[in-house]
């Protein structure tokens, strides 16, 4: 299980509550993420505010983050347990504390990059 920031309906930031979600188990080709900082931007209270209605609720939002690797499925090369990671895609969910996600998605991180700048990066 993990933390994650659901959203039930839209509405103002009050509507974004903690709940605990399953996270599933990693497949072929996949990675377990320990998310350390999510990218916050327009696109998400849009999303929140029901202003774009492409997440179906209830849902978590969060389109970008970095985190670290936890656990690696079957097949996963050039990544190992440990490693920073960054990643941008079009599947919500990165408002939660893991995740398991395709891993050819993610890049690697270099170690002296916060936290907070990384999971903006793909923005930039």
């Amino acid at each position: 299980m993990a933390l994650a920031i659901v959203i039930r309906e839209p509405g103002p930031a009050s509507v974004l509550r903690p709940e605990s979600v399953a996270v599933g188990e990693t497949g072929s080709g996949e990675i377990r993420i320990a998310h350390r900082a999510v990218g916050v931007n327009f696109h998400d209270i849009y999303v929140r505010t029901g202003l774009y209605r492409t997440l179906p609720l209830p849902g978590v939002p969060g389109l970008e983050a970095v985190g670290v690797v936890v656990q690696l499925g079957r097949g996963v090369e050039g990544l190992e347990v440990g490693d920073r990671v960054a990643y941008v895609c079009d599947k919500y969910g990165t408002y939660a504390t893991e995740r398991v996600f395709p891993s050819a998605l993610f890049v690697n991180g270099p170690p002296p990059t916060t936290g907070g700048g990384l999971a903006c990066s793909p923005l930039a």
